[in-house]
């Protein structure tokens, strides 16, 4: 699974890009040259990926020698938090999150792909998203817990979308 927020639970956001980009379910959660990969569009293969570009950066490097790949990058330029008692738990609170994130967010991640991109058969593309993020208290305060952690992150809307292919196209 290629998403940070949590290694045993899908999102919400997660499947609903995966539907986007995929034409049926058969062609999503597919294992190619030994990797689970997100979806395959056209021949094409789909990685989504919330967390860090670098924590995918082997993978879409042994990808890249047999298959034309598209990562997905969901930036959240706008969020709407609620906070739960517990999981599946009552609403105890909700508002617009003020960290807004832009085409400009993703430069700082691409410092950790930067031995991978640009590729001739990569393409990355950044989708700027509105989200509904519903967090639950943390079981255990680690020493830089936040004492939420994130139950789900759902898909809002759609915005607009950067593909970025070549050098060239960062300018």
């Amino acid at each position: 699974l290629s998403n940070s927020v949590s290694s045993r639970m899908e999102t919400s956001l997660h499947r609903q890009l995966k539907t986007l980009y995929s034409s049926s379910t058969a062609e999503q959660e597919v294992t190619v040259d030994g990797y689970r990969i997100d979806a395959v569009h056209n021949g094409r293969l789909v990685e989504i990926q919330y967390g860090s570009l670098g924590a995918i950066r082997e993978k879409i490097r042994d990808l890249l020698q047999n298959h034309d790949v598209l990562v997905v990058k969901p930036l959240a330029a706008r969020k709407y938090l609620v906070n739960k008692t517990k999981r599946g738990g009552a609403v105890t609170s909700a508002r617009y999150s003020p960290t807004k994130q832009t085409f400009f967010d993703l430069f700082d991640d691409l410092v950790h792909f930067v031995s991978v991109f640009p590729h001739p058969r990569l393409t990355i593309e950044a989708v700027l998203t509105e989200q509904e993020e519903h967090r639950v208290p943390a079981k255990k305060r680690r020493r830089r817990s936040k004492g939420y952690r994130v139950e789900d992150r759902k898909l809002t809307s759609l915005g607009k979308r950067l593909r970025l292919a070549t050098v060239n196209d960062l300018l």
